[in-house]
């Protein structure tokens, strides 16, 4: 049962990443409150060297989030 669950329960993540790096427009909308508040908050408290590589376009930041699931389900499919 595991070796079927894990595969089709990452699927999920990686369709959704593969579509959100693919085509982030239709994201951004949704997204963009929450980036205004969150990259000021996050640039504030991280350090310098970190904090000049973060995105600062909702666009870009839509991609990052779809490349962190693409990646997680990977991960979960494989058991990692």
């Amino acid at each position: 049962m595991r070796a079927l669950a894990r595969p089709l329960l990452s699927m999920i993540f990686v369709v959704q990443g593969a579509n959100s790096i693919r085509n982030p427009e239709p994201l951004v909308p949704k997204a963009q409150p929450v980036t205004d508040r969150l990259v000021p908050m996050v640039k504030k408290v991280a350090p310098p060297q970190l904090g000049d590589r973060i995105p600062e376009t909702t666009v870009n930041l839509v991609r990052l989030n779809g490349a962190v699931q693409v990646l997680g389900g990977l991960a979960l499919a494989t058991g990692k």
